[in-house]
């Protein structure tokens, strides 16, 4: 409380030295004269001028005056015209001043309505818009200037000219600011630093709390930030109109439809900050009209801009009575809000009711300013204080928060113990269920408990990822449980060749473009003695972490020998991690920034491998530098004992004959030989290559079951993308080869590929490898025939249903044309029913032949109605499902063209298009709108058949694609694309 009290002292006496600062002396005129004291003062003209009304006087002119000396009267400055003349469109102010000095003096005008000029000793030293006593000749502007002029034998005769034709007062509502050059130019250099001052310190927030919410998401961050650089662009408009230094002077309704567009924005923007800051306090239906009220009103205010391209005039008291009202709508709802904090008493209630205390002054000032032409000096100030509030307000919130994570963590560090106990219970329970779980998915994908069809197929690869994940978590949960343990720790010696590959393949697999990794590593230096594999995943870890927390730059890998061990660092220029948290980093499940992605077991198991190595692990970091990680690890006194070498090949791209096709793609010939002759034996097909471009020219010239990559081979090439846009995990299972064990889950989904198996490879796993994932395509390919078998035992009787119903219509019609039709029939039931029956894919010709005998009888039946046309220049093989193109046709000559009464006419074209043939069908019946299209392709096909059936037979054929496009009574457009036969 004694904080917040201090808080508002201190902005109560900014205000009020703002106000004595550049709060000038007033009511200094009386009856039309002014005595300027000999000091540098700044005074407004407040007080009792001349007024000449009807007319604008030009002062250049010799006794200008005398004429009109019988209607002068006395007004008060500042005001507007009195009630009586309120239909005057024009008038001129008079002044006499004595001065104390001869010099140059200046006058700073104020509020004059609509449009002025100011003389001064008879010289014309400022303007703003164009007074004049005709309308045509009229143009509005509430521009403020300065104007200078010589004092002469120490008197200045101060002349305003004022017009007004729209506006419903007239005249000075706020009075000059009189003074020598000087001091009137220090006046008006603060006044407007001040207004910068504002703008930018409106704007400085605005941009703070944006960033802030990019950090932590909070909705009601960025609404605040919108909020505050809004009213930063609304403080450019006024006053010194800032914003025209940079677009040069607006006309007056447009600057004003800015203004109050601005200013309802920025009401929207703070009105869906409070409601996001306190949620519960107003309810939705509530808030969902004043979004729609706010919105109408501000493209109201907006419409006024391009009001002078209209033919009639809206007043702009209208603007500003629509604006009061709007105001008072949303702004009556805020208070609402602000009460009811403050009867809870919250923490931040102080805050809040200073707040309201400062915009209602500012609201205050505005009425005031409205209705009675006053003005309160720098009303501005009092959205400064409330913006100020609200930022103490949010700070203060995520002060709690930290507090409150602050004290979760040392909960968390209290219970270390019962947490390493779980550890160990978890990694024992979940081995089990992990290997019945491995076993059952085995057995599915596999298909040795049945057949499944291709999305099944779909979803339980999907299943074996989560189980692989499952199984790696497991595997790490065990890492870390027994990492002190000595079961399956064997040291052997890694050369630094083997540690430059591991982290070349890292740097590939898991690459980020804004990340360079840097190896620096001479691979001259002794081996390291420890296990290979724990080895790898300590490198891993380090490299991950370095990965995820820097958002660019550089990781930077050295390698040094100090006696007799070996210092690996590794160094990022992430963000840093702060020196409280270090000492933590090992401790099991900690994490410096908590993430439902991680279990935060990586490092614990990094240090325990390493301690248990008999080496060091030592973190360095700076907060917004970087990391530094260095591990200390033994020399070892051999060399590696085993070596993966093979002689070289001398062509390194060939076929070995057999009936299942393999494509193996390896970088080096001798992986590439190694690989081949281990499979040789098992009768495959196999294509040999050792470039990336060579696979790709074998995917595309064959048709290929199974692709084993070196991921060496892909490190210039990616090839994934062009492999996965053509073949799905199941069409074409791919099997990479990496030198390392660590394969993330992102990795795998970035990728694309089926599994892993690491170098030097195991015959044994390779065989397994290739065995599972062939069974699972073999499965699928099998599921996916089944299914287009049962949409044939549908579609053959609804085929012959149809026909038979055509020649019975003829029989009544044209009995004439009905034996043309039965031979047509004929030639269909002998030729080709049994082998449609038969064959799941038909060559494209065969197919077309039913078309064209369908075809034949449905023109024998209508005759004139029905025209038709068939091109057909496709010289590619391409096979399609049974029946499909007759079920087309069929669909637009009954659904399509017959439903017209002159009937139409069907366009059949097929053509080659690179390694695809492509069918277009195309009717120019009634069509289908969109609403109708989607109903009919989202049919269930277990009850309806037709487009939807076909459609989905479509797409059970590898590389094959329907699209239909139909308009209302236009037409309808069928296009398939099939892929040719190699």
């Amino acid at each position: 409380m004694k904080k917040i009290l201090a808080f508002i002292l201190v902005l109560i006496s900014l205000y009020m030295v703002s106000t004595l600062i550049f709060n000038p002396v007033t009511d200094v005129v009386e009856q039309g004269t002014y005595h300027h004291p000999p000091n540098d003062q700044v005074v407004a003209l407040n007080g009792q001028w001349v007024l000449y009304p009807d007319v604008l006087i030009d002062p250049t002119e010799p006794n200008a005056f005398a004429p009109y000396e019988q209607y002068a009267e006395p007004i008060t400055v500042p005001s507007s015209l009195p009630a009586a003349k309120k239909e005057m469109v024009m008038a001129t102010y008079r002044l006499q001043t004595t001065v104390a000095t001869d010099g140059f003096y200046a006058l700073r005008t104020g509020d004059i309505r609509y449009a002025n000029r100011t003389y001064m000793n008879g010289e014309l030293v400022g303007q703003s818009g164009v007074p004049s006593t005709e309308r045509a000749h009229y143009k509005a502007s509430s521009k403020k200037y300065v104007g200078v002029n010589k004092s002469d034998n120490k008197k200045i005769d101060i002349v305003i000219q004022v017009a007004n034709y729209d506006y419903p007062t007239t005249g000075i509502v706020q009075a000059p600011i009189f003074g020598n050059y000087q001091a009137i130019t220090r006046y008006t250099t603060l006044h407007t630093a001040f207004e910068v001052m504002l703008a930018v310190g409106f704007f400085v927030i605005g941009l703070f709390y944006m960033r802030v919410f990019s950090r932590n998401k909070h909705a009601y961050a960025i609404y605040f930030g919108l909020y505050a650089t809004t009213l930063a662009f609304y403080q450019t408009l006024l006053g010194e109109r800032l914003f025209e230094v940079v677009t040069g002077e607006l006309p007056l309704m447009t600057l004003t439809a800015v203004q109050l567009s601005t200013f309802v924005l920025a009401s929207l923007f703070f009105y869906r900050f409070i409601t996001l800051l306190y949620p519960t306090t107003l309810p939705s239906g509530w808030q969902r009209a004043t979004y729609l009220v706010g919105g109408v009103g501000l493209l109201w205010h907006l419409s006024f801009i391009v009001q002078p391209l209209l033919p009639f005039n809206i007043p702009s008291v209208v603007m500003q009575i629509v604006l009061l009202l709007l105001m008072l709508f949303i702004y009556s709802q805020l208070l609402y809000v602000s009460t009811q904090i403050i009867r809870r008493q919250d923490t931040n209630s102080p805050y809040i009711l200073l707040a309201t205390i400062a915009f209602a002054l500012y609201i205050t000032a505005l009425g005031l300013n409205l209705f009675f032409e006053t003005q309160l000096p720098f009303a501005q100030l009092s959205l400064l204080v409330m913006i100020v509030c609200f930022a103490t307000l949010i700070t203060s919130r995520y002060h709690e928060t930290e507090q409150h994570l602050h004290q979760r963590t040392q909960d968390l560090l209290v219970q270390d113990q019962l947490k390493d106990a779980f550890l160990q219970k978890t990694a024992s329970e979940l081995q089990q269920p992990v290997k019945a779980a491995d076993l059952l998915v085995n057995q599915l994908v596999e298909g040795e408990l049945g057949p499944v069809v291709k999305e099944q197929q779909h979803h339980l690869l999907a299943i074996q990822n989560a189980h692989r994940q499952i199984a790696q978590v497991t595997m790490k949960l065990q890492n870390a449980s027994q990492a002190t343990d000595k079961v399956a720790n064997q040291p052997t010696a890694i050369t630094m060749a083997t540690v430059v590959t591991w982290l070349e393949e890292m740097d590939y697999l898991y690459h980020k473009p804004e990340v360079a990794l840097n190896i620096a590593i001479d691979q001259q230096l002794p081996a390291i003695f420890m296990d290979s594999y724990r080895f790898e995943q300590v490198i891993f870890q380090i490299i991950d972490n370095a990965l995820r927390y820097t958002a660019q730059g550089s990781i930077t890998v050295t390698c040094e020998k100090v006696g007799s061990r070996i210092r690996l660092t590794i160094t990022d220029t992430g963000c840093g991690i702060e020196a409280t948290h270090i000492p933590l980093i090992f401790t099991a499940f900690y994490q410096v920034i908590p993430s439902t992605k991680q279990l935060g077991l990586g490092l614990t198991t990094a240090q325990q491998f390493v301690k248990q190595a008999g080496g060091d692990i030592i973190v360095t970091s700076t907060v917004g530098k970087g990391t530094s990680v260095q591990l200390e690890l033994p020399i070892a006194n051999t060399l590696p004992s085993k070596t993966y070498q093979i002689k070289q090949l001398p062509q390194c791209s060939y076929v070995i004959p057999g009936e299942t096709t393999l494509l193996i793609a390896a970088k080096e010939a001798s992986l590439l030989q190694s690989i081949v002759h281990r499979l040789q034996p098992l009768g495959y097909r196999i294509f040999g290559v050792t470039s990336a471009m060579d696979a790709l020219a074998v995917l595309k010239m064959h048709t290929v079951d199974m692709a084993i990559i070196d991921v060496g081979i892909t490190t210039k090439h990616p090839i994934w993308a062009t492999i996965r846009q053509h073949y799905d995990l199941v069409q074409l299972p791919i099997l990479l080869l990496t030198s390392t064990t660590v394969m993330t889950r992102e990795a795998r989904e970035a990728f694309q590929i089926n599994d892993c198996l690491v170098k030097p490879v195991s015959t044994e796993q390779l065989h397994a490898k290739i065995a599972l994932f062939l069974a699972i395509r073999q499965t699928a390919t099998e599921a996916s025939r089944k299914e287009l078998r049962y949409y044939i035992t549908q579609i053959s009787p609804h085929f012959l249903y149809n026909t038979m119903n055509t020649l019975i219509g003829l029989s009544y019609e044209k009995p004439e044309q009905v034996s043309e039709g039965l031979m047509h029939l004929t030639t269909y039931f002998r030729a080709k029913l049994d082998f449609f029956t038969k064959q799941e894919l038909v060559p494209l010709e065969d197919e077309m032949d039913l078309v064209r005998a369908y075809l034949a009888i449905e023109q024998l039946r209508f005759g004139e109605r029905l025209a038709i046309t068939i091109e057909d220049t496709a010289t590619q093989q391409a096979y399609i499902p049974t029946l499909v193109l007759q079920t087309l046709v069929e669909n637009s000559i009954v659904h399509g063209i017959l439903k017209r009464k002159e009937g139409g006419h069907l366009h059949i074209r097929i053509e080659d298009i690179d390694d695809n043939v492509r069918i277009t069908i195309n009717d120019n019946g009634i069509g289908m709108s969109t609403a109708q299209l989607e109903q009919v392709c989202a049919a269930k096909v277990c009850n309806e058949v037709g487009i939807a059936n076909t459609m989905h037979r479509i797409h059970l054929v590898e590389h094959a694609t329907i699209a239909i496009d139909s308009t209302k009574d236009v037409g309808t457009t069928i296009i398939i694309s099939l892929r040719s036969e190699k």
